[in-house]
């Protein structure tokens, strides 16, 4: 008998989840319902996550305020109704995996990786309540490389909301006030997440990538082997969220980003081998 998986992408961000959501989803036996980000436990017990109710509070208060009756309201709402009661998320997904031939479901939501291993822990044991086993997908990038292209990322959706902003910041001033930042450290700590991944999970249930050896159709293939899933063939020509560089890094910026998350560089090394992570990890060279 076949099993349903629950897959839970916790980032991290911008090391490739969206591209790996849309190559999985693109599986019959997967339905990952609504939205690639539910931001549900975020939410919930991370407090520099608290903003991601509120949000989708404010935009559905608008769409209601304007009459738009698109549908973003009836998936807005629903991400709230998780919110106001958590058994809701996790019935929601359990109706996914019912019918037919899917078995696959989940919630790739990137600030996860700042979730407790408490937390990881009572999401496990809800899902196991309802039939599911929890698989992992954690996804790690150099430190320096992800903070910066969070920076962009950031910028671009400025622009895009407003064409005509004038940045009072350039790119590196803003990525050398920010890195160290709560929201910014939250998404880099790979020695936190990596611990309390350990602590919740055994070993075999969690699938470990890095963004600079993701896009290949090996990846795919063990990603579809570690879900139970028909192999997928991977689009190796899609992007997805790229945050294109214009400009370059200092090596005295990079060096001080890849010195405050030492820590991160050296439990990666300690797990997979120096080389390994200095041979993919540019920015490494400076701590290891």
């Amino acid at each position: 008998m076949t099993k349903n998986y629950f897959l839970l992408g916790v980032g991290s961000q911008k090391c490739g989840t969206s591209w790996l959501h849309n190559m999985i989803s693109q599986s019959a036996n997967v339905d990952m319902g609504i939205a690639k980000e539910y931001h549900i436990h975020d939410a919930r017990t991370i407090p520099e996550c608290a903003g991601f109710k509120r949000r989708a509070q404010k935009r559905l208060s608008g769409l209601k305020a304007r009459g738009e009756t698109n549908s973003a309201g009836p998936k807005l709402q629903l991400i709230l109704d998780f919110h106001r009661d958590e058994n809701v998320y996790y019935d929601y997904f359990q109706g996914l995996v019912a019918p037919g031939n899917i078995h696959v479901t989940g919630d790739f939501t990137p600030s996860y990786c700042g979730l407790s291993a408490e937390t990881f822990r009572g999401i496990d044991e809800q899902l196991t309540n309802r039939g599911m086993t929890t698989k992992v997908v954690f996804l790690m990038r150099d430190p320096v490389e992800r903070s910066w292209s969070a920076v962009r990322m950031s910028r671009r959706e400025l622009q895009r909301k407003n064409p005509k902003r004038q940045f009072e910041q350039t790119e590196m001033e803003q990525l050398k006030d920010i890195y160290a930042s709560p929201v910014y450290q939250l998404r880099s700590d790979y020695a936190a997440t990596l611990k309390n991944l350990s602590a919740a999970f055994p070993e075999e249930r969690v699938f470990i990538e890095f963004y600079e050896t993701l896009f290949s159709q090996d990846v795919i293939n063990r990603l579809c082997e570690f879900v139970e899933i028909d192999p997928i063939q991977a689009d190796l020509g899609k992007f997805v969220n790229v945050s294109p560089k214009v400009t370059t890094i200092s090596e005295d910026i990079a060096e001080e980003i890849a010195t405050y998350y030492a820590a991160s560089y050296h439990e990666v090394a300690n797990r997979f081998g120096t080389e390994k992570v200095k041979s993919i990890w540019q920015s490494a060279r400076f701590v290891l």
